[in-house]
């Protein structure tokens, strides 16, 4: 009797037994859900005999479930991914097993690791071979990292760019040798600027890549010939990039944005390159020129062109009409492409673009934020600058990632450009499979999804730039320029029938300035923009047009928020033109109306005042506890009114520097009023305590730590150290000056904790609980006067005046400071802070805690303190070069918060005072830099690290309300604070502590490591 045929799965069974059957029951699981789970096994099969060592691979699939899930990943959604699998089998097992999908790269990582792959290969083919080998395993290496979710959508498209630049420097670095040998060398500098999305590091899996092409010649080489030479080296270039090559095709190149397209020179010089963007360069080349970034070849040369091309790409007065090419542009662009064409559609990737475009060439002459390449990164600055509200904002970026996405899972498939969805249903329903959209009703929630997206982008492209007529765009014109030309004027101005158009123009320009600080100047002028045709059309019918537009401005004026006022009018059309109307009729209801703000209220008073400065403090709570017996409830509503408006302001941008600078300032003043009350207070039945000669006996109030550099944070607690002069007596005869400033300061002690102003924490002092709690002055310079050990020293480099007597301040901190600078370190010192280190660490052992968890910000503040010491004046080991900006990885969130001190490094000298106690941890850090302690590329990280861990911490305690410096373990409410602070999504935020914790770590490593 014949034995049963077998299909091709039993057959494999059959064959490889158990392990064969254990595989491929996984493959079933991990199908389930796709439309063609059958391709999948025969996919993973293909994979397992594609080189011939089934047993082999059966084994290590088997062993390794990640391997198999990537491997299936692959089959379902990246053909081409699959093809580098099975063809060069080899790469994807060094990928998966070293779980190479899980690691950002980064440029320089991928061109170290190119250099390795290039290393034995000599001649010019062998090395093409090379570089589209290499360019497999990374591709092969994101595309693993994107379908198994452990990458941002913007690590994704910033590795695929990086890998393209270390591609397109590898070519010309190939282009130079070969051409060197047949034409000799390269007569002067060659650079290669990527353009589109490239540019803006957001390349697509199958993108074309838009490049340019510009030299400079050396001075005494002939301007013909060199020429001639970076044209043939463009071509080389060009040719290597763009040829198929046994092994593939690196990537099809573009060269039509260069100037004159492709009837112009295949390079020029950047003088000619220039001249040309000056003198003739349109609209639309302004536009492509936004996302330009030098990627290979001599950079610097980029860079200056990119710097010289600044004032062409955002003029500080943009012409109105070219607003209006903008979106006139973006519809005959749709007008050429399907409606199932994601990019080009309606409601498509390109209507965002455009929309931050339209944005940049109106507003980046003015605010550089705004000269971003990176769309997400300048819909963050759109927000923060107001011109784009927060729901907008929000819906925009989380629109264009998915649409990103849906690009990336067709162009992936068989890594082919394409945008175009397909209409065949079951190539559709694979596509939503592709998407994450399994199940029975995948396609139904797909479809469902693409069009909300698509309606929604639409519509927001509609409202913010693709109705931009002519009156719109003359308004901006109207409102921003410098000197409007006379056509502006005529179309806007002149029709109302002003009497005095030069003063209506006065008070039209006016609206435009926003004294609401919390708002942005440019979110009013895009509001009054808008508003301002349909204003000046109901003044129009006025009776008196320069009456009510004078009033319409006092109405204005009497408002708190100009834009949320205008934006209310255009809303509200009706309330508009009652408005107007009444501003031309009727100047006493005018009148009633300015009396009568809006916003009265202490807080808001406050904000719209701006931040006291210290003597301002000083006066206001001085004259608010004049002569009152209870000064702790005036006192409180102080501090409740600046913590409250310091955190509005913070929320809406304000450095974090000078939040907590002015956080410590407010606790100054408080200590400053207390201290003062108490003292007159216990003086009216003691007296004040007086010396021998009749001058009155001095106390002061110290603060450590961030109290002392004035670096405090919301819920600090405040380390003081009080001390005075101990050589009084108070008039009363009964008690001398040391028991007076005793009784003080336990007062007001007692009234920060029962009043919840501060925990005040006094340990530090000499002898800490052992000693007294003023200490006098002999005694204080009597116990600095021997050896401390290491880390009181440490602790009191941060310490500064806070309250009472500055000349006993002075004297104390003159002492301290000699002891803590004087003293050489001990043999074993390094030891001693990193041993104080790992104490602090293992104190918070299981908690995700910013500050003393590894690589927490303390890393960098005993960093900071041992070389304040002199810990690495001698320091031996060389620095390592590090060729990256220390915000490089980090995500637009992070970045855009990076105080501007960072540019410290760069364009400050400071110099260390002589005795540096209480300088803040930024000047320190750049102080050490300076006086070469630090590295350039060390004080730089520990920079934005420091800033960025405090900055987490600061949003945390105004998440939890409490003095906490850990952050939630649970997945959900961890995802929640990082929507709080801001963040796109929770692993932008994990991302950013990784780099900034993993940097700190090193540099303390490095620096304490032994010589």
């Amino acid at each position: 009797m014949n034995a049963p045929r077998l299909n091709p799965r039993q057959r494999f069974e059959h064959d490889y037994g158990l392990e064969a059957e254990r595989v491929l029951s996984r493959v079933d699981d991990l199908a389930a859900g796709f439309s063609d789970p059958d391709d999948i096994v025969r996919a993973v099969r293909r994979f397992i005999t594609g080189d011939g060592r089934v047993a082999t691979e059966l084994r290590s699939l088997d062993h390794d479930p990640i391997a198999l899930e990537c491997l299936v990943r692959l089959a379902g959604c990246s053909r081409f991914g699959l093809g580098i699998a099975i063809f060069e089998y080899g790469q994807f097992w060094s990928v998966v097993q070293e779980r190479l999908f899980r690691q950002v790269f980064g440029r320089r990582s991928m061109r170290e690791e190119w250099e390795h792959f290039a290393a034995n290969q000599q001649n010019l083919d062998g090395r093409v071979g090379a570089l589209i080998s290499f360019q497999h395993r990374h591709l092969l290496r994101i595309t693993l990292g994107d379908l198994m979710g452990d990458w941002s959508f913007a690590a994704i498209t910033n590795e695929i760019a990086d890998l393209a630049d270390v591609c397109i420097q590898a070519a010309l670095d190939i282009a130079c040798e070969d051409l060197a040998d047949r034409m000799g060398p390269l007569p002067g500098s060659f650079t290669v600027f990527a353009m589109g999305k490239l540019g803006a590091r957001e390349l697509n899996y199958s993108s074309d890549i838009d490049l340019i092409f510009a030299y400079r010649r050396n001075s005494e080489a002939d301007s013909s010939q060199s020429h001639d030479y970076f044209c043939r080296l463009g071509q080389e270039v060009i040719r290597i990039l763009d040829t198929s090559f046994p092994q593939g095709r690196l990537y099809r190149v573009d060269m039509r944005l260069r100037p004159e397209g492709d009837s112009g020179e295949l390079a020029l010089s950047a003088r000619e390159l220039l001249d040309y963007c000056y003198s003739v360069g349109r609209s639309w080349e302004r536009q492509a020129w936004i996302k330009a970034r030098p990627v290979a070849g001599d950079l610097d040369l980029g860079h200056k062109v990119i710097d010289d091309l600044q004032p062409w790409i955002f003029p500080i007065d943009p012409r109105w009409e070219e607003l209006k090419d903008a979106s006139a542009m973006r519809l005959r662009i749709e007008e050429r492409s399907q409606n199932n064409d994601v990019k080009v559609g309606s409601g498509g990737i390109r209507d965002i673009e455009f929309l931050v475009q339209y944005y940049q060439l109106g507003w980046g002459g003015r605010l550089p934020e705004l000269r971003r390449r990176s769309t997400l990164e300048c819909l963050d600055a759109l927000l923060r600058h107001g011109l784009l509200g927060r729901e907008d904002h929000e819906q925009l970026g989380q629109f264009y990632e998915w649409l990103r996405m849906v690009e990336h899972r067709l162009q992936m498939w068989e890594s082919r450009q394409i945008h175009e969805l397909p209409n065949d249903m079951e190539q559709r329903r694979h596509l939503a499979n592709r998407c994450g959209y399994l199940g029975e009703d995948g396609l139904q929630r797909f479809e469902a999804d693409l069009t909300m997206t698509r309606v929604r982008v639409r519509q927001l492209a509609e409202s913010h730039y693709l109705t931009c007529d002519d009156e719109r765009a003359a308004a901006f014109a109207l409102i921003n320029a410098e000197d409007p030309s006379s056509v502006v004027r005529e179309r806007l101005l002149t029709p109302v029938g002003f009497q005095d158009p030069d003063r209506a123009l006065g008070l039209i320009r006016a609206l435009a300035k926003e004294r609401f600080f919390l708002l942005r100047r440019s979110r009013t002028e895009h509001a009054l923009a808008d508003l301002l045709p349909d204003l000046l059309a109901d003044i129009r019918v006025s009776p008196r047009p320069d009456r009510a537009l004078h009033n319409f401005v006092r109405i204005v004026e009497s408002v708190g928020g100009r834009a949320i006022f205008y934006e209310q009018l255009l809303r509200q059309s009706d309330t508009r033109r009652r408005l107007t109307n009444l501003a031309g009729w009727a100047d006493a209801l005018v009148d009633t109306l300015v009396a009568h703000p809006g916003l009265a209220d202490e807080v808001v008073e406050r904000l719209h005042r701006g931040v006291p400065n210290a003597a301002a403090m000083d006066s206001e709570l001085h004259d608010a506890t004049a002569n009152q017996e209870q000064v702790l409830p005036m006192v409180a509503f102080f501090q409740a009114r600046e913590l409250v408006a310091t955190a509005i302001e913070d929320l809406e941008g304000m450095a974090p520097w000078a939040v907590s600078r002015h956080l410590s300032e407010v606790s100054a003043a408080i200590l400053r009023c207390l201290f003062a009350y108490h003292r007159d207070q216990l003086a009216q039945r003691w007296g004040l305590p007086q010396r021998a000669d009749g001058s009155l006996e001095g106390c002061a109030i110290l603060g450590l730590g961030k109290a002392g550099s004035g670096e405090m944070s919301y819920s600090s607690d405040l380390d003081v150290i009080m001390v005075c002069a101990g050589d009084g007596r108070c008039p009363d005869g009964e008690h001398d000056g040391s028991e007076f400033w005793e009784r003080v300061c336990r007062n007001l002690i007692r009234d920060c904790h029962e009043a919840r102003l501060y925990e005040i924490d006094a340990r530090l002092r000499p002898w800490g609980e052992q000693g007294a709690l003023v200490v006098s002055q002999a005694t204080l310079e009597s116990y600095w006067s021997k050896d401390k050990e290491l880390w009181e020293r440490l602790a009191n480099t941060r310490l500064g005046h806070l309250a009472g007597d500055s000349v006993v301040t002075e004297t104390a901190i003159g002492a301290i400071s000699r002891a803590v600078f004087d003293q050489s370190l001990a043999a074993d010192a390094r030891q001693q802070l990193i041993n104080m280190r790992q104490r602090l660490e293992a104190s918070v052992s299981g908690k995700d805690h910013v500050k003393r968890g590894p690589g927490g910000y303390v890393d960098a503040e005993f960093l900071v303190q041992y070389a304040l010491l002199g810990g690495l004046r001698h320091f031996q080991r060389s620095s390592p070069e590090i060729d990256r900006h220390a915000l490089q990885g980090l995500s637009a969130r992070a970045a855009a918060l990076i105080p501007a001190m960072l540019a410290d490094l760069h364009e400050r000298h400071p110099q260390l005072p002589q005795l540096p106690i209480g300088i803040p941890i930024a000047d320190a850090l750049v102080g050490l830099n300076k006086r070469g302690d630090l590295c350039d590329a060390a004080a730089a990280d520990l920079l934005v690290g420091v800033s960025l861990l405090r900055w987490i911490e600061s949003r945390m305690r105004l998440y939890a309300g409490t003095a906490i410096s850990h952050l939630p373990t649970d997945a959900d409410e961890r995802m929640t604070f990082a929507r709080c602070a801001g963040y796109d999504s929770l692993q932008d935020m994990d991302k950013d502590l990784h780099l900034v914790r993993e940097r700190l770590r090193h540099w303390f490593d490095f620096y304490t490591a032994p010589d």
